[in-house]
């Protein structure tokens, strides 16, 4: 029996299989990288910190890690395991 309103697609090439893999593995990479931002900007939010948001922000701030190595309320809390 035929079925005539089914269509049928052609079998990708090994090239086409190889680019629908590194875009799903890129997308995964974007969503992991965006998660890590807001994580990041909501931990400095809750020191009075506020970074604007986009990845542009963190990409044009590299001077960020250095603040979170030396503001004092983050250096005693967080990377010493003591308390403010």
């Amino acid at each position: 029996m035929t079925r005539p309103t089914m269509r049928f697609v052609p079998v990708k090439s090994v090239a086409q299989q190889d680019l629908q893999a590194l875009q799903r593995v890129r997308e995964r990479l974007m969503k992991a990288r965006t998660a890590l931002i807001n994580e990041t900007r909501w931990l400095l939010h809750e020191y009075d910190i506020i970074v604007p948001q986009g990845a542009a922000t963190y990409s044009l701030r590299p001077g960020l890690v250095v603040m979170f190595t030396y503001h004092p309320m983050l250096q005693c809390s967080f990377f010493h395991g003591g308390h403010p």
